[in-house]
């Protein structure tokens, strides 16, 4: 009996334990990896791109995206035009993750609390598909991992143009 309620005492700590589990990502401005960006401008659209280490990815996102085949690859666009342009996610990947499948991929069974936030998270800084003139915009594409060299292509379309611009990391 009295292993018993050791058993049950233990089982009720751990589940606590587990239960406040909590998402605390690092900011990215600590984590540094924007000073790798690589940038190229065409056609008055200047693109910056990083792939992100497994390292990177853990302190940013709060869990192991690499262990789960998932590789972030931050992008930063300057429309540099006078027109909108349009980003195309499926030019760095065609089978890209959405931020809310990551984030499904990644969660938690025990802390609805910090899915919940980790969700926010990941939608907040994806990469967004709409670059309005003169403004400059950043986020993620959720890619397939990638071992070795990565090669990322940044597409934007306007009315009457398109704009490649290409990267190979490694």
């Amino acid at each position: 009996m009295r292993d018993m309620s050791r058993i049950i005492a233990t089982a009720a700590v751990l589940l606590t334990v587990v239960g406040c589990r909590t998402f605390s990502p690092t900011p990215m401005d600590e984590v540094g990896f924007k000073q790798r960006a690589d940038s190229q401008t065409e056609a008055g659209v200047t693109a910056s791109v990083v792939v992100l280490t497994a390292e990177e990815a853990k302190a940013v996102f709060d869990c192991k995206l690499y262990k789960k085949k998932i590789q972030p690859v931050w992008i930063e666009i300057t429309n540099g035009t006078e027109e909108d342009m349009l980003f195309m996610p499926r030019s760095v990947d065609p089978d890209y993750f959405a931020p809310l499948e990551v984030a499904q991929k990644t969660s938690w069974r025990w802390s609805k609390k910090a899915n919940l936030e980790k969700r926010r998270f990941f939608y907040e800084n994806n990469m967004p598909f709409l670059i309005p003139p003169g403004e400059t915009v950043s986020g993620f594409v959720f890619a397939n991992r990638s071992k070795g060299v990565r090669w990322v292509l940044v597409e934007v379309f306007s009315r009457s143009r398109a704009v490649y611009v290409e990267f190979v990391h490694e």
